[in-house]
């Protein structure tokens, strides 16, 4: 998603277990911002539905109420879908893979027909097994997400 919605592919994650930083930004000239709300999904919501909002959707954080803040590395013995960040950030396309095999592993995992840790074993034996492929219009995106839920449920 910060892909396409920054149009950069120089993107990182590092984990802040408060939940309250959203998005940290990065300038040239070294300085670094940040995002900071509640760990409420209201707000992206309220965004994604309605583009801009204008009234308080969550009351303002007290950053004296915080306290410290902790930042960790994403490691991908943990969290093995992370290995392959890079790879997709070089080939976006391949997130149609992601998402087709994500919702099936979800809807796998929601009927009991995998476990939580399931799913992103799921997720990356698919985009191993489609790595090579390449969509270059909407007919070829339909196609994949066809070939990759067929793939996943089998």
């Amino acid at each position: 998603e910060a892909k396409w919605l920054f149009g950069s592919s120089q993107i990182d994650a590092v984990i802040e277990r408060k939940s309250i930083i959203h998005a940290l930004a990065q300038f040239h000239d070294g300085s670094t911002t940040a995002h900071f709300a509640d760990a409420d999904m209201k707000l992206p919501i309220a965004f994604a539905l309605r583009g801009k909002v204008e009234e308080e959707i969550l009351p303002p954080l007290d950053l004296l109420e915080i306290g410290s803040l902790e930042f960790e590395p994403i490691k991908s013995a943990k969290y093995p879908i992370w290995e392959i960040k890079e790879h997709l950030l070089q080939n976006p396309h391949l997130g149609v893979v992601i998402n087709a095999a994500n919702e099936e592993a979800i809807r796998a995992f929601e009927s009991g027909e995998s476990t939580f840790f399931g799913m992103a074993k799921t997720v990356l034996d698919a985009y191993k097994h489609f790595d090579s492929i390449h969509a270059s219009n909407i007919e070829d995106i339909i196609k994949i997400d066809k070939e990759v839920r067929a793939y996943v449920r089998t």
